[in-house]
């Protein structure tokens, strides 16, 4: 199998010339242009999930799959592997964890695909970001039922794992999309042009209004409300990032201010990884493992949540200061 993707990345000039070396070159540097940049990729994307998911883009691409049925294969790929963490079978268990590995690297191919082809959407931006939760409610229901009716280390009663579970889910929903956010933005000032894929609640509540008055179809007045929706979430307590908005809205950004929000931004970027899928199924992978299951949930609720909290006020301090530096001059 890995040779039929191999080969579906190479194109046929590779096996025709010598040339080999420029070949390479080019492959390389088309790998390069579907990673979203060096300072917002996580260690473990770069040299694991983002090789394998060009490969993946790759033979997407030659077949003519969309980078949003990708992402609605991961949903299934990812809800399955869930699934599969119920039966307390290590060897059930390791096979499901292989199926959410296999989710996450479709969720890589998916956003490759998309900057290969150029293929952006809204619809996508929402799918991309909901297909994790996805995953993550088939697991939580999973680790629910597994350790219902007390069957657990810490003896916990069915109504108690329901509610851990729930706060846990609250908690990961948010810390996800406060992730993404932060990192979206890094890269809408990185790239300094207005394709990258960052919104304001503002702006989507005038592009509602404009579809409105448009006479825009029901589904995609409905996609844009669910957008703004997710994107009001990932605004709650960000007051500051409201006050810097007007500064950075147009482009080309200034210098020196683009300068010192990335200075400051890439300080950040390893806490917001950190909130990423990466770490987070290490801790679940190894709780399942294990077999004690609400380790993962406590550590969702404590060590995660300290972390997007410590992330939030660090990243409304970088913005006020910017905001008072700009003032000030």
């Amino acid at each position: 199998m890995w040779i039929v993707f191999t080969m579906s990345v190479l194109p046929n000039s590779f096996f025709q010339h010598t040339n080999y070396i420029k070949v390479l070159k080019s492959i390389i540097a088309e790998y390069k242009s579907t990673l979203k940049s060096k300072d917002t990729e996580e260690h473990v994307d770069l040299f694991f999930y983002r090789p394998i998911g060009f490969i993946w883009a790759k033979f997407f691409e030659a077949i003519g799959i969309t980078p949003n049925v990708v992402t609605v294969i991961s949903i299934f790929l990812g809800v399955g592997g869930g699934i599969l963490l119920y039966p307390e079978n290590f060897t059930i268990n390791i096979i499901g964890i292989l199926l959410i590995i296999g989710a996450n690297s479709y969720d890589s191919a998916d956003g490759q695909l998309a900057r290969m082809t150029g293929q952006f959407s809204k619809l996508g931006r929402i799918l991309d970001g909901i297909a994790g939760d996805f995953w993550f409610a088939a697991i939580y229901l999973a680790i629910i039922f597994r350790c219902s009716g007390g069957n657990n280390i810490f003896h916990i009663p069915t109504l108690s794992v329901w509610l851990l579970m729930i706060a846990a889910a609250a908690s990961h929903m948010y810390q996800a999309a406060i992730a993404d956010y932060f990192r979206q933005l890094h890269l809408f000032i990185l790239k300094n042009s207005g394709k990258a894929e960052f919104d304001t609640v503002e702006n989507l509540e005038k592009q509602i209004e404009e579809d409105k008055n448009n006479g825009k179809n029901l589904f995609s007045r409905f996609i844009n409300r669910l957008y703004l929706t997710y994107t009001k979430v990932q605004w709650l307590g960000n007051s500051n990032l409201r006050k810097l908005m007007p500064l950075i809205e147009t482009t080309p950004i200034e210098p020196r201010l683009r300068e010192t929000f990335l200075t400051k931004s890439r300080e950040l970027c390893k806490w917001e990884n950190f909130l990423t899928f990466n770490w987070r199924s290490f801790f679940l992978f190894a709780a399942i493992l294990v077999d004690m299951p609400l380790l993962y949930p406590i550590a969702e609720l404590t060590l995660f949540n300290l972390v997007v909290i410590s992330l939030k006020w660090q990243h409304n301090c970088m913005c006020q200061q910017i905001v008072d530096n700009c003032t000030i001059k």
